[in-house]
């Protein structure tokens, strides 16, 4: 969204801090510069017109306040604070043997950068893969013997930075996948290695961290590689009408829609994206601004493919029946969607549906039940935690006590029917079948963003940079991962994302796909600077798509619009992302388009 044109009250402690950083000295500047430089804040950028544009230094050191790090008290730059802020970003992983975690991959980064002491520079290591199929790889070896590319003293202890290059991941032994990696101090300094290894319990064991192995590609199918190129139609599966749907688009017209693309010989279907919205406001229904991009909105499902529906409706008595049946008729004959209407209506129905699950299946532990067990169980705490806050968000539901398994109910469904669209068009020999769609963000106020607070910067918003369409910058709503803690936590949640949005599709479109480089932070509430670049550890995202992509066989489209680094481009290119370009500017010149 675009900030309005009326003039905004600027924040007091931003006019502070901005009036602090133009009294700063030149040695306080570059100071404050290799802190922002540590937490991947930029100083420049590329904007729209081509030319560089320097970010001021206090809408960077705002950044920073917004992320949690206050370096000013008033006007005045808190000396203390910084050095302590610069120093742990410094030293802090010197004194950590392993890094929080590795991403390799052959051909491109394929060492761990290890930290020793000099006592442990003496001693004699082993390492262990513990690998995802099982099996467990282990070799010794010296630090000594490894490569230096840097070194450090802390406390008067001198610490070496090496690089542990891993003979499995180069001969091909180990695959790509999630596995462990454990380092042992397997001896005391001068012992022999056959005596390490006769006493085992000399090892030592420290914890293990991931270890990621990507391909260099993403998944490419045979019709990519032999350059065939393949068309499909764009659908906003909510704006899909019919005889049939509830007064929105829904997974059983996009079975339909399958049926008639596939027909004309269509290899694809774009969808928007299907995330799970916040539908106790409903009209907030912008799939760009979702509750949790990991669930599908229970809005899409199509209540008449189930037998809980049948079921159910079988039992309402003849009036119940035709009331349902009117109300259904007008919500399709609406010329626009009545989102409010339409989730009332159709959440209505969905509970009257689990209730009946609850007490014919779940009660009776019948084989639906245990379908539905095994889904719930494979998807973890995640989806638990999930159905949890939904419970929380809708205390009681017509007149009783909300129960989490609804959640859990209505996901089962919504999965199990786009599940099913997919193999459809697979059957009917679609080349891809569905596009699914990956918003860069979640809403603030969602679930996504509340059950992982660590993770996210909610005092801070994606965005966009100034331009002449909105002078002042544009702020999205959306708070955005911090790339300190997304790296420190294995990266779980980016894999989740991909993970659940791979999932019952041919190709996954990445909205703003820039942002696995870097980002547009900027205040959440106005008043303040207008944000800054932040940079994400690129190479370790792009590996993770990568392994996600070949993993799930699932194509990766890029969607690259607007002011682009060249080096996404590269990044795109190199990892066989597909990019996005719009027929409307395909031209030679301003007038004459492209053959």
């Amino acid at each position: 969204m675009t900030p309005s044109a009326s003039p905004i009250a600027i924040d007091p402690d931003f006019a502070a801090l901005r009036r602090g950083c133009a009294q700063l000295s030149g040695t306080e500047v570059d100071d404050l510069n290799e802190l922002l430089a540590l937490h991947g804040i930029a100083s420049e950028y590329i904007e729209y017109s081509g030319k560089v544009a320097q970010i001021p230094l206090a809408d960077r050191v705002d950044i920073l306040e917004l992320k949690g790090v206050r370096l000013f008290v008033g006007e005045r730059l808190d000396h203390a604070a910084l050095s302590a802020q610069s120093l742990a970003l410094t030293q802090d992983p010197w004194r950590s043997l392993l890094p929080p975690v590795a991403v390799l991959s052959p051909g491109g980064r394929e060492t761990v950068d290890l930290h020793f002491s000099e006592t442990d520079l003496e001693m004699r290591w082993q390492w262990t893969i513990d690998c995802e199929d099982g099996r467990r790889l282990t070799q010794d070896f010296l630090p000594q013997d490894l490569s230096e590319i840097a070194s450090l003293r802390l406390n008067n202890q001198r610490y070496s930075r090496r690089q542990l290059a891993l003979a499995p991941l180069r001969d091909g032994s180990m695959p790509c996948g999630y596995h462990r990696l454990t380092l042992s101090r397997v001896a005391a300094p001068g012992a022999a290695l056959a005596d390490s290894l006769a006493h085992p319990r000399s090892a030592i064991p420290l914890p293990a961290i991931p270890l990621i192995i990507a391909p260099a590609r993403c998944h490419e199918p045979a019709w990519v590689k032999g350059g065939q190129r393949l068309w499909g139609f764009s659908v906003q599966l909510y704006g899909l009408r019919s005889p049939r749907n509830w007064g929105i688009g829904d997974l059983g017209d996009l079975q339909e829609l399958i049926h008639l693309a596939a027909q004309q010989g269509a290899s694809f279907l774009v969808l928007n994206p299907l995330h799970a919205l916040d539908l106790q406001h409903p009209d907030n229904c912008s799939p760009y601004s979702p509750n949790d991009r990991r669930r599908l909105n229970p809005l899409y499902i199509d209540p008449t493919q189930e037998v809980d529906y049948r079921d159910a409706v079988a039992l309402c008595d003849r009036a119940e029946t035709e009331r349902l049946q009117a109300l259904q008729l007008r919500l399709q004959q609406r010329e626009t969607i009545n989102y409010r209407a339409v989730a009332e209506f159709k959440l209505a129905v969905l509970r009257k549906m689990f209730r009946h699950f609850r007490d014919s299946h779940l009660a009776m532990g019948s084989g639906r039940a245990a379908l539905f067990e095994q889904f719930v169980a494979a998807q973890g705490e995640s989806l638990q935690a999930f159905a949890a806050d939904e419970a929380v968000r809708w205390p009681v539901l017509d007149g009783e006590t909300s129960d989490p398994r609804f959640t859990l109910y209505t996901q089962w469904l919504a999965e199990t029917q786009l599940q099913a669209c997919q193999r459809l068009a697979s059957a009917l020999g679609m080349r891809i079948g569905l596009v699914r769609d990956l918003a860069v963000g979640g809403d603030g106020s969602g679930a996504e963003v509340l059950l992982n607070k660590d993770l996210f910067c909610t005092r801070a918003s994606i965005g966009a940079p100034p331009d002449p369409l909105a002078p002042q910058g544009q702020n999205w709503g959306l708070p955005p991962l911090d790339p300190l803690h997304l790296q420190h936590s294995g990266y779980n949640h980016f894999i989740a994302l991909l993970r659940t949005n791979m999932a019952h599709c041919g190709a996954l479109r990445i909205d703003h796909v820039m942002a696995l480089m870097r980002l547009w932070w900027c205040p959440r509430f106005p008043g303040r600077g207008v944000g800054a670049y932040v940079h994400y550890p690129v190479d370790d995202l792009f590996a993770l798509l990568r392994l996600e992509s070949v993993r799930n066989r699932c194509i990766v489209i890029g969607e690259d619009l607007g002011v682009v680094s060249p080096k996404v481009r590269e990044y795109l290119e190199a990892s066989a992302v597909f990019s996005n370009v719009l027929f409307y500017f395909e031209k030679y010149d301003g007038f004459n388009f492209r053959r």
